[in-house]
């Protein structure tokens, strides 16, 4: 009946008429109690029975047949004559080679670094000669709990001077000294999967034998640097007169945490802005995340690029005065003060001063603190204030994954909708107003693109008789 309704269906599809008795005859098939033979297959061995009548005899027959083949060990699979034999890729070679890869492609410093890392770690583990397809799941398995009593930094530190991975995994594991967090494990098999997934791609390799080896702990409660500031925490950071003495020294102190906290954005995005991603979106003012390669701007991934919205304390705060001044000055980039490195980009500093200020100012030493607590602070309020992702996601970028239709096809999320989402966030802090020409020694001090207009060297003139 399955078959006939499927060829029934497909006929339709191609426009052609239905034959008018194949319903009829699958029925009559069905009644007269005509069946066929089934197959099961296990480990790669495959039974053929005959069907019974009795519902209840198949299903003992087919659990009594399954049982039977589970117990045998697995059946290599038939090789294909017609299929030409990979030639053999030991892990010494795909390394290099996916290395090199990701150099075309161009990838960020600390992305070489990360997988040099880890793929040297999986070559030392299991021999740089292994054939790359002979690689196991179970080897996986091995090369995770082999990594997870690997102290960090063991090459830099002195009782591990000379060792290779696995006498230091040796040494620590006598030792009892501890493993790396679970967050550089999870960077690590990221580097990794990316290495087999290359590989199969590239149909080096059948499949992934990283796929389901978690290396990371499976536990619900936040990582150390991923949970959200507390209140408390937030006080500290925007007390007004600890906060005004650390960022009036750089305008990017100076909004970078305010636009971190009311919108959750990454610390690159926010430093890499320009001038001109200040917009307006259908009457809503606020800032566009978009790459530029020209302008030394990149984004995670298609679900970074996006407008987002000023919260009401920002444009209170006088974002858009201070965008005035910034042009009045000739300056391109949001936060000209802020240089660009090869590992970070223009977030890197901002992150580098914004933890020094939470150590040395506020008292907020917890390992892994740092501006990303902002990202974390905003989508947990939102959360408990029952916010759906579906309404935090486009504002974070935030990858959505619930609905193809939705994601694909309909935009419904409005500049508007967004603002009614951020007007749910309510932090217990005060922001400092923006006083009109404030940043102009910072001004003075960066590179501008242009020269500055009248209005600027006048101010600037005033400033310098005072």
């Amino acid at each position: 009946m399955g078959v006939a309704l499927s060829q029934a269906f497909g006929a339709l599809r191609r426009g052609e008429r239905m034959a008018d008795d194949i319903l009829e005859k699958a029925l009559a098939a069905l009644q007269g109690g005509k069946t066929r033979p089934w197959e099961v297959e296990v480990n790669g061995h495959r039974v053929s029975l005959p069907d019974h009548p009795d519902p209840d005899t198949n299903y003992r027959q087919m659990t009594e047949t399954m049982a039977r083949l589970e117990a045998l060990p697995p059946k290599a699979p038939a090789i294909d004559p017609t299929k030409p034999l990979r030639p053999v890729l030991t892990i010494r070679e795909a390394a290099a080679k996916h290395l090199g890869d990701l150099r075309q492609q161009k990838r960020k410093p600390r992305t070489l670094m990360d997988s040099a890392h880890a793929l040297r770690l999986l070559a030392e583990l299991l021999g740089e000669d292994k054939p790359v397809a002979e690689i196991t799941t179970d080897d996986m398995r091995s090369v995770r709990n082999s990594i997870a009593r690997l102290p960090t930094n063991a090459t830099k530190r002195t009782e591990f001077k000379g060792l290779n991975v696995k006498g230091a995994i040796l040494l620590a594991t006598a030792k009892n000294i501890p493993g790396p967090a679970d967050r550089t494990m999870e960077k690590h098999r990221s580097r990794l999967a990316k290495f087999f997934n290359d590989l199969v791609k590239h149909d080096k390799i059948d499949r992934n034998p990283i796929r389901g080896v978690p290396f990371g702990s499976d536990r619900e409660e936040e990582e150390p640097g991923r949970r959200p500031f507390t209140d408390e925490e937030l006080r500290k950071i925007f007390e007004p007169v600890r906060f005004k003495a650390w960022a009036s020294k750089a305008p990017h102190r100076w909004f970078g945490p305010m636009l971190g906290l009311y919108s959750g954005a990454r610390v690159n995005e926010i430093a890499q802005l320009l001038a001109e991603d200040i917009q307006q979106d259908e009457g809503v003012w606020g800032f566009r995340v978009r790459p530029s390669k020209s302008k030394g701007k990149s984004v995670k991934n298609d679900a970074s690029k996006r407008f987002v919205p000023f919260a009401q304390p920002i444009l209170d705060a006088g974002i858009l005065a201070y965008v005035d001044d910034l042009k009045d000055y000739g300056h391109a980039r949001l936060f000209p003060n802020l240089p660009r490195k090869d590992d970070g980009g223009f977030g890197a500093y901002l992150s580098k001063q914004f933890s020094a200020y939470l150590k040395k100012e506020c008292g907020i030493t917890e390992p892994g603190l740092g501006f990303h607590w902002f990202r974390h602070t905003f989508a947990t309020r939102l959360s408990r204030k029952r916010v759906g992702l579906e309404e935090i996601a486009p504002i974070t970028g935030h990858v959505r994954n619930e609905n193809v239709l939705r994601d694909a096809y309909i935009d419904t999320v409005l500049p508007a909708d967004m603002v009614e989402t951020l007007a749910k966030f309510t932090p217990p802090v005060s922001l400092l107003p923006y006083t009109p020409g404030q940043f102009r020694h910072a001004f003075r001090k960066a590179e501008i693109s242009r020269p500055p207009s009248k209005k600027a060297k006048q101010g600037g003139a005033k400033a310098s008789k005072a």
